[in-house]
Order: C-alpha cells, then sequence, then structure tokens
C-alpha cells in the first residue's frame, strides 16, 4: 500500500533522527480487581491478528503486508509483594521501550506485554506501545475497544483488511481546497509558528485541568462545540506565547470515511489552521474565526497539503510545527470487574516544539502538553489556565491578556524575560526591553513617563512604541537619527528603534548646525526624525514625532540580540572630527542590570 505524506515524514524522521521516538504511541495501565490474565492475553492476540495493519513493515515507502506472521503478546512475572516495588519495575523497563524508537523497517511494528506481579493475583500492568506508522488516535480507541469486547466475553464484527488512506478529493473539491490554501498562505513565509522552536534540550510533559463548567457556559452561550471552545483558548495562547499576529496550528484530522470506520491504521491528516487575531477583536470574533477555518479544513480533511503544495506556492514552506488534538473520551479499557488506571509515560523526543491534547474526563477537561524543555512550567500552566479564565465572549483579546499577565504577575516578574516564556537562566534575563516588557506586565497600569504636558501608563508606553517599532522595522536602514525636545514623545521613539533592532543615533537639537552635518555625513540616507525643520537634513528621510506615531501596525513584540548595536554616540571632536562610538546591546543591558542590583 502506497504511503501518505504523514507515513513518509515518520520515515524521514527516523532516517534523520534514528533516536528519535516521537513517533512512538505507548501506553500504560494499572489493572487491579478479578483479573483473568489468560483471557486478556488472549483478546490482545486475537484483536491485534484480526487486523492486516498489525502485520506488517515497511519497505521501499510501501506498506507491506506479512500474511504468515502472528503477533503474541508477552506475560512478564517479577516478584514483588509491594505494588510500590512492582511499579517502579515495570515504569523502569516500559520507560526504556517507550523511549526506543519502534523500527519501522521491520515487523512488528508493535508491543504488547502484560507485567503480572507473582505475589498478588488482583494487579496487573498491560504496556502497549505501537508505530504512529500504522495507528492512529482513532484506531487505538477502536483497539481497547475490541480488546475490552473480546474480554468481557463479546465477539468482533467481521476482520478489516489493508485500506488505502492515500486518497485525494474529487475534482471539484480539490479545486476549491488549492483556491482556500492558495489565499490563506500568499502573505506567510512559513507554515512553522514563529517563535516556536526545538532545542536540544528533552522534552517535558505537562498535565493539568480546566474547568468544564467554564467550557459548558461558553458552549451555550456561543453554540459552538466543544474543540471550537478549546481551539479558541489554543490560539490565544499562541498570540500570547509567540507575541505574532498569525497563528498558524496542526489540526490533526482523522480523515476517515463511513466505510473505514472499523478499519485500523494511520488515516489522520495534519492541515494548517490559519487565524490572524487582532487585540480590538472580541472573544467571540475570535472563535467565529476559529470556527470558520476549522469547517474548511474538515471539508477538505481529505486533501494532501504537502503531497500539493508546489501546486499553492513556489515558496519552500516548511511545515507546522505545533499541534492540538480533543479526545472525547478517555483512553482506556472497559473490563468487567477490573479497574483500569490509564498511566502517563514521559517520552525524550518531541515531535513538535509544542503540542496539546484535550481529553474530556468526568467533571474535567485533562490538558496534556509536550513542549521543549526551555519553557517554564509554571508560567506556561499558570498562563493557559489564566486565558481559560478570563475568556468571556464580550471581552477584547487585549483585556482578556491584560487580565492573564495581571494574574501571572507574582512569577513572571523575574521569569518571563521575552515572549517565548524562557525560564530565567536564559542569557536575554539582563535585556532591557525585557526588564521594560516585564514591569509592564506586573504594573501595566502605572505611571511610565511623564512631562510637562501629560503623563503615560507602561501598557501606554508598550502599545505606543511596538507601533513605532512596525514602522521603523520598514525601513532599510540600520540608523536612525533623532533630533527633538526631552519628552514622552522621544522616549517612545527610542523604545521603538530598539524594538526594531535598529541603532539610535541621538543628535542634540541645540547643537551647531555645522556639527549636525558632520555626523549626518558620516551616515548616508540615514532617516532622521526631528521635531522641527532644518536644510541640513535634505538628503535625508525627514520624520516628524507625528508621522511615526500615526502609522499604526500589527502589535509584535522581537528580543534584540546582545551582539546587536543598541545606540551610536559620537565624540566631541576636539582633536578632529567627531568619531561615532558604537554600544552595543551587551553594555545596555550591563548597565541596567547594575542600575537594579543597586
Amino acid at each position: 500500500m502506497n504511503l501518505t505524506s504523514l507515513q513518509k515524514s515518520i520515515i524521514t524522521t527516523q532516517e534523520l533522527y534514528p533516536q528519535n521516538s516521537a513517533y512512538n504511541l505507548p501506553y500504560l495501565w494499572h489493572l487491579t480487581g478479578n483479573i483473568n490474565i489468560e483471557s486478556l492475553k488472549n483478546a490482545i492476540e486475537l484483536v491485534f491478528n484480526q487486523h492486516d495493519v498489525y502485520h506488517s513493515h515497511i519497505e521501499d515507502n510501501h506498506l507491506v503486508f506479512e500474511s504468515e506472521q502472528h503477533f503474541t503478546p508477552t506475560i512478564m512475572k517479577l516478584s514483588n509483594r509491594k505494588t510500590t516495588e512492582f511499579k517502579s519495575q515495570v515504569l523502569h523497563y516500559v520507560n526504556t521501550l517507550a523511549n526506543t524508537p519502534i523500527n519501522v523497517k521491520k515487523y512488528p511494528l508493535e508491543q504488547a506485554i502484560i507485567f503480572v506481579n507473582t505475589e498478588s493475583s488482583n494487579e496487573c500492568f498491560l504496556f502497549l506501545n505501537i508505530s504512529h506508522m500504522i495507528c492512529d488516535v482513532y484506531s487505538a480507541y477502536q483497539l481497547f475497544s475490541e480488546i475490552s469486547t473480546v474480554y468481557n466475553g463479546g465477539r468482533l464484527k467481521a476482520p478489516t483488511q489493508f485500506n488505502n488512506a492515500n486518497r485525494d478529493l474529487n475534482t471539484s473539491r480539490k479545486k476549491r481546497a488549492l483556491s482556500y490554501f492558495k489565499e490563506k498562505i500568499k502573505n506567510i513565509t512559513s507554515l512553522s509558528q514563529k517563535g516556536l522552536q526545538t532545542t536540544n534540550a528533552p522534552r517535558q510533559d505537562l498535565e493539568f485541568h480546566i474547568d468544564l463548567e467554564k467550557v459548558n457556559e461558553l458552549i451555550n452561550s456561543t453554540k459552538k462545540s466543544e474543540f471550537e471552545i478549546l481551539l479558541t483558548f489554543y490560539v490565544l495562547f499562541l498570540y500570547r506565547l509567540t507575541g505574532q499576529n498569525n497563528i498558524i496550528a496542526g489540526i490533526p484530522i482523522a480523515n476517515r470515511r463511513t466505510t473505514d470506520k472499523r478499519t485500523h491504521g494511520c488515516f489522520v491528516n495534519n492541515l494548517p489552521l490559519i487565524t490572524t487575531v487582532k487585540e480590538e477583536n472580541t472573544f467571540n470574533e475570535l472563535l467565529n474565526q476559529v470556527s470558520h477555518e476549522l469547517h474548511y479544513l474538515l471539508k477538505f480533511q481529505t486533501f494532501d497539503f504537502v503531497k500539493n503544495i508546489s501546486q499553492l506556492t513556489s515558496k519552500d514552506l516548511s511545515f507546522v510545527n505545533n499541534s492540538v488534538t480533543l479526545y472525547k473520551k478517555a483512553i482506556n479499557f472497559n473490563f468487567d470487574h477490573v479497574k483500569c488506571v490509564n498511566i502517563s509515560l514521559p517520552q525524550k523526543s518531541l515531535m513538535f516544539p509544542l503540542a496539546v491534547e484535550f481529553e474530556n474526563a468526568n467533571n474535567n477537561i485533562i490538558v496534556h502538553m509536550q513542549l521543549d524543555n526551555e519553557f517554564n512550567k509554571q508560567i506556561t500552566t499558570k498562563l493557559f489556565k489564566s486565558i481559560t479564565v478570563n475568556s468571556d465572549c464580550d471581552k477584547t483579546v487585549q483585556e482578556i491578556l491584560y487580565e492573564c499577565n495581571s494574574e501571572i504577575s507574582n512569577i513572571i516578574f523575574h521569569q518571563e524575560n521575552s515572549n517565548y516564556l524562557r525560564d530565567s537562566n536564559t542569557v536575554l534575563r539582563n535585556n532591557v526591553l525585557s526588564l521594560i516588557k516585564a514591569v509592564t506586565l506586573s504594573t501595566p497600569n502605572h505611571i511610565a513617563i511623564s512631562d510637562k504636558n501629560s503623563q503615560i501608563t507602561y501598557i501606554e508606553l508598550d502599545k505606543i512604541s511596538t507601533r513605532i517599532a512596525n514602522t521603523l522595522s520598514k525601513l532599510n536602514n540600520k540608523y536612525i537619527a533623532v533630533s527633538m525636545e526631552p519628552s514622552i514623545s522621544l522616549i517612545t521613539i527610542l523604545l521603538g528603534i530598539l524594538k526594531a533592532h535598529k541603532t539610535y543615533v541621538p543628535i542634540d537639537k541645540y547643537m551647531p548646525n555645522k556639527r549636525k552635518k558632520v555626523i549626518l555625513d558620516q551616515l548616508p540616507d540615514c532617516p532622521i526624525i526631528a521635531d522641527y525643520s532644518n536644510a541640513i537634513f535634505n538628503g535625508h528621510l525627514s520624520i516628524t514625532p507625528s508621522e511615526v506615531q500615526q502609522l499604526l501596525l500589527n502589535n509584535v513584540f522581537t528580543v534584540n540580540k546582545e551582539s546587536d548595536i543598541a545606540y551610536m554616540i559620537f565624540t566631541s571632536g576636539s582633536t578632529g572630527i567627531p568619531k561615532g562610538v558604537k554600544v552595543p546591546f551587551s553594555a545596555l543591558n550591563s548597565l541596567t542590570s547594575l542600575i537594579n542590583k543597586n
């Protein structure tokens, strides 16, 4: 059988990173009660051998069926009187298997082990590990349901054969899909969400709950589905996390026809959900946008984006680097007279820098989050919870996030130094812009600057300077000269220059024109922002402060590198022509750090 784009990417990943186990699907359960080990073994054996896909391996980019193979679960007996010791031994063993990649070129592509405590007949552990190459989560639900049915004495329906999931839309719908995605990506340089990046640090797993009542309240008032509400939370989370306006979320879609419902295999198709978030959007407006885009993806769920990329764009687009999924019910068994508790297994390998799985469990929704280890666990969890609590139909994105910032300010002040929620050990911990951002988050409505005419708060300073930064970032020039009276406007422009990765060149408004000209002659084509007119500005782009601030663009915050030049100040020129002294951000940051300590 031919492979899908997802299956091909799994092979590529394994070839490039032989130790990457991100595409293992490992599950572990602690079973207690009246357990019949032999019946459990027989049920697992029967179900796995009922479906062709569990008798396969990869060969020459094809899924090859091995009809002569018969899969048998392993029973491993351990002698331990205490449950804690028994569990410790099991976890040590299965953690190794969970983090050892399954070789997709060799049968079998699944593992099943029943761990038996020889000192206790009323408990055991069941470990199942399956390659994502042949199994998606929907298939896993089917698998566990069928094993439960057989264990409880039921019978299975007719076995399923190989079914080719590598299919495409009909001609007219494919044409609409191409038109839709072409429009969505025309202004996008990459489908990877900017601000999410994988380091070599090990993966970390978070698990926390959000209140189902809050979700149901929004469902009832908006008439949207549970997943649409949760997906909007996730989009807000990505927006706050990355500081980007274009939010791109990977949506794994079941991609199954009615005839495929009982067929086991990997049918899942990952498509990009692209939304544009604006601070003035209300939650309800953002929800409607997310819902609109999601319904398009569901229409085109069999559209192979990667396969058709050349028809969409000439750009070399990397694919989505994050994922969000909803499990409508717990991944568990339903054995008669047996309690089954699912145990999360830590995995070292990342499939994405960020992946979130929502699991609907009784009166709570469990959030399973996998992310790069450089994210701060405490802040990340608090932020996501705050977004869910503060989201309200009539509140704007800005209002929701300001409330979130206020709630996490007690832990964020010394820990968050960029939009990526990196912890306090990063090299950016003393970055002057990050320190200002931290103060803005903790005390947004405090007065930041005042002059003889007016005053502004930290949040106003942040917004105005960021808009200026976006305006100035469009300029090709590295240096920007400023000649203005001391004022609030001067400070906002100075911060805007630094945020835009430009170098600030101060020119005293009252110094002689001859000296001004000597400086500007050393900076050909350098734009100058001035609150007055002067003939010596001829030949330079001259901008007034009001012109800078009138151009309101998207709100983006960037973090400067230590090697960037923060400002250039000219010497007195007493021994000759004034010379520009370049001061890097590292020096400015050191000065700021020293002032803070004192």
